[in-house]
């Protein structure tokens, strides 16, 4: 059961906290889930998410539970990205729902590069993903084929600002 106030949401800041990101993203082999087009070196991770992301972290009862990554910001959508670890797995959709809630609210309405949509895109393999993303109150879209290589499908699933808010 999930209990709201165990449940903490924060923007990265510091390297040594995406440096906990990669280690516990490695132990649990959700890298490979979540970058399938090539591996990463934990300075190479640190690197890109510093410099070309804007990074959030989901803490649980005070343990690293979740990690949230924005990037490829235009024309007011933006792609979000979700990664859950053990052992809140199970029960960190619901923190999940409550940071895209909280993400939104880090975009003021109308203020310059704002998004209004978020997209998510996940492996099509990807199953626990895909019902994430529905749980977090994201539609379905489609499937783009070959994404990241012959083969290799994604589904595209959105949030809209209000939707999200009001609901």
């Amino acid at each position: 059961m999930f209990h709201k106030e165990l449940f903490e949401l924060r923007q990265v800041e510091s390297a040594e906290e995406l440096r906990r990101v990669y280690a516990a993203m490695v132990r649990e082999d959700s890298l490979r889930l979540c970058f399938p087009f090539e591996p990463f070196s934990k300075g190479k991770f640190v690197h890109m998410m510093s410099s070309f992301n804007i990074c959030f972290v989901c803490y649980y009862g005070g343990r690293l539970s979740g990690f949230v990554w924005l990037n490829r910001m235009e024309h007011k959508t933006c792609r979000i990205n979700f990664c859950s670890f053990e052992p809140s797995r199970g029960i960190i959709i619901a923190g999940l729902r409550e940071s895209l809630t909280r993400i939104w609210k880090h975009f003021p309405p109308g203020r310059e590069g704002s998004p209004e949509v978020f997209l998510s895109y996940v492996l099509e393999s990807n199953t626990m993903s895909a019902k994430a993303a529905e749980k977090c109150g994201f539609t379905y879209v489609g499937l783009i084929p070959d994404y990241y290589g012959i083969g290799v499908n994604v589904k595209v699933y959105s949030s809209s600002r209000k939707r999200s808010i009001t609901r």
